[in-house]
């Protein structure tokens, strides 16, 4: 199992990595995008049920962490 890491603002790599990377990288963006009539387009898949997301828990201070 790996090591719970954290990142310097407290949140769990992958899940920054993996979600909220790609809503700051969106929020950058934006407003070029839209200065040019450009929008952005979120996709995604199935894959969020096999592993809800604990938002009371982001920091696994309660449970045990498993990546």
């Amino acid at each position: 199992m790996s090591e719970l890491r954290l990142t310097p603002e407290g949140v769990e790599y992958q899940f920054a990595t993996n979600h909220l990377g790609h809503f700051q990288l969106a929020q950058g963006l934006h407003a070029a995008l839209a200065a040019e009539g450009g929008c952005i387009v979120a996709v995604s898949s199935s894959a969020h049920l096999l592993a809800p997301v604990d938002f009371d828990d982001l920091r696994f201070e309660r449970r045990g962490y498993a990546p």
